[in-house]
């Protein structure tokens, strides 16, 4: 066997899946004898076939950090298919899963069993989306990036995406992420070890809609793909107003506030 990123050759001891020529491999042991590295599997080691990149593969997408699931919202709005959403928070899974019947995982995306779960889940997937943890840049948050414990969904999704043979990887943060010299050195180790390549940039809701967001949008892509070019959105003018969306505003008062918590009572199955 060879490596994926020097290339460093090794022997297996074990049993391969039929017909896969590239796999990963979860809790081997790795040994020296007689100046050659030899891997053992074991009972909790794990062999799961990765697939080359294919286009059908490019439209089915695991959703890292889901939350309920917005992103993949927007991203089966534009033609994709997501396939996996993974959270560590059970009750927005479990909204998620009020939303979509997409299937989802609960567990630590920087964890390997969370990994070969996915890898079973979504088996052909080949784009990666992840909302990063914001609180590590945020204003609102604390701004300690990586000395603030949740700046691990970061390299966490990276490693995700290159062991489980992803081909693009979408990241999303608030826009002091794109700032954050952390931030862009990890990205560019990761792509100097994998030789992915990068393109990002910022997205302004209110060029478009008449709400006020900004996010940071990261691209990396296999070298295979090249680099995806980077479009802001257009600038829409006249600027969009509330006006364009509602033609009135509407009243909220108590009998309408009694009406919107039945229909949430029935929908828990409450009443």
């Amino acid at each position: 066997m060879r490596s994926a990123v020097h290339g460093h050759q090794m022997f297996f001891e074990g049993s391969l899946p039929d017909h896969a020529t590239v796999v990963l491999l979860v809790n081997a042991r790795l040994t020296k004898q007689d100046s050659q590295w030899i891997l053992r599997p074991h009972d909790a080691s794990e062999v799961v076939p990765r697939p080359y990149m294919h286009v059908q593969g490019l439209k089915q997408v695991v959703e890292l950090c889901s939350g309920m699931g917005c992103m993949g919202v927007g991203l089966q709005e534009a033609g994709f298919e997501i396939c996996l959403r993974n959270g560590c928070n059970p009750n927005m899974l479990k909204l998620a899963q009020s939303i979509s019947d997409c299937p989802v995982l609960l567990g630590d995306l920087t964890k390997d069993a969370t990994l070969v779960q996915a890898c079973h889940a979504a088996p052909m997937a080949s784009v990666l989306a992840s909302g990063i943890s914001c609180q590590p840049y945020s204003r609102l948050g604390d701004q300690h990036a990586q000395h603030d414990p949740r700046s691990a969904t970061l390299p966490g999704t990276l490693r995700f995406g290159f062991l489980g043979r992803f081909s693009v990887l979408l990241l999303e943060c608030v826009q002091e992420a794109k700032d954050c010299s952390w931030v862009q050195t990890t990205l560019a180790q990761f792509s100097s070890h994998t030789g992915y390549k990068i393109s990002q940039g910022e997205l302004h809701l209110h060029a478009v809609w008449p709400a006020r967001r900004s996010r940071w949008w990261c691209i990396l892509s296999r070298p295979m793909l090249g680099s995806i070019p980077w479009s802001p959105f257009p600038v829409v003018k006249p600027l969009p107003l509330v006006a364009h969306v509602l033609d009135s505003f509407r009243t909220c008062n108590e009998k309408s506030h009694v009406r919107f918590v039945r229909v949430e009572q029935v929908r828990e199955g409450r009443l």
